[in-house]
């Protein structure tokens, strides 16, 4: 399945802010699905490698700079007057597609699973409805 990088970027996360694929792969499901869960995360995770190298290249490239031209790694964060052209940048980034095998979860295998409405508008493209 094609899915765009930013979408599986929001559907995963980070450590600060878990996105609804990371809070599936954390809640207490049926052993198998579980098991499914994680084989289609692992995926998801090895396309992020590449993307997150990318984006943190994007970051250092419109960073804040001290008086010598260099970039504080421990505060890496982009330059306001930056912002523009970084934004321009990350979103062709992440409009790029990639593709991602696996089979949808049906919506009747997360019943039982907690999620506000706004987790599962970023994961519509894993769930296929069977009610």
């Amino acid at each position: 399945m094609k899915l765009k990088l930013g979408l599986l970027f929001n559907a995963v996360g980070n450590l600060q802010r878990p996105g609804p694929l990371s809070k599936l792969a954390n809640a207490p499901l049926p052993i198998k699905f579980s098991f499914r869960i994680s084989k289609v995360l692992k995926r998801v995770q090895e396309e992020l490698s590449v993307f997150e190298s990318k984006r943190l290249g994007l970051v250092e490239k419109y960073a804040k700079r001290n008086a010598k031209g260099e970039v504080n790694k421990r505060e890496m964060k982009v330059d306001e007057k930056n912002m523009a052209a970084f934004q321009e940048e990350f979103n062709e980034l992440a409009a790029l597609e990639t593709d991602i095998d696996f089979e949808p979860f049906k919506l009747s295998q997360l019943e039982s699973v907690e999620l506000a409405p706004a987790d599962v508008g970023m994961i519509m493209d894993f769930i296929e409805n069977d009610l």
